[in-house]
């Protein structure tokens, strides 16, 4: 439809503020070559960056990043160099378990499984995690999937999530798991907070 009315009266009313802004053109895949070099003209000239995009195509997302990053002060840091979350170890180990059940079963095992880590202790030499979780499922049909014939499943998701964990914390890994039912949890404010959803774990 080009540039309308509200459009001026926003442009104006952000210029006016003096402040780093970018003007994104949007949906430029289905907009008229010739509407958009007469809108770059028109625009052209003011305080502010002008990038069209069609973010269905890709064309030019990745130099929008770039303007906006160009544009954003550095501030101070919030965290060292080191640090790669703000989230405890405990919580990413139960993070890599519940991405590796859900990449195994995919749309076997919907996502209303939670990882309860019940012991999380480095050993005294220092080499080995002792690990030990609950994997909660909803159903009784879906803990016979998670576990597989003769403990088949559990076995081969667990020695994957074992690798990532060996690597993330950098040393060997101990771990039990056990897959327990829970029906209809997530339904459930008590057991969302008892599993540590919406609080750090």
């Amino acid at each position: 439809d080009g540039i309308s009315d509200t459009d001026r009266k926003l442009l104006d009313k952000y210029s006016s503020l003096k402040i780093p802004m970018v003007l994104v053109l949007t949906k430029t895949d289905i907009m008229p070559e010739s509407l958009l070099i007469s809108e770059l003209k028109e625009l052209s000239g003011e305080n502010y960056d002008i990038v069209p995009v069609s973010a269905r195509k890709g064309r030019n997302v990745k130099e929008l990043l770039k303007v906006i990053v160009d544009k954003l002060p550095e501030g101070e840091k919030l965290f060292e160099q080191d640090i790669i979350s703000d989230r405890s170890e405990k919580f990413m180990i139960s993070e890599i378990m519940r991405e590796k059940i859900l990449l195994k079963f995919d749309k076997e095992i919907p996502h209303g499984v939670a990882i309860i880590i019940n012991k999380f202790e480095c050993r005294k030499d220092k080499k080995v995690y002792e690990i030990s979780l609950d994997i909660v499922c909803e159903k009784s049909n879906h803990k016979a999937i998670l576990i597989g014939k003769g403990g088949s499943a559990i076995k081969e998701v667990s020695s994957f999530a074992r690798a990532d964990m060996e690597k993330f914390l950098g040393k060997k890994v101990f771990l039990t798991t056990y897959v327990k039912v829970k029906e209809d949890w997530r339904n459930s404010a008590f057991l969302m907070k008892e599993y540590g959803y919406g609080t750090e774990q």
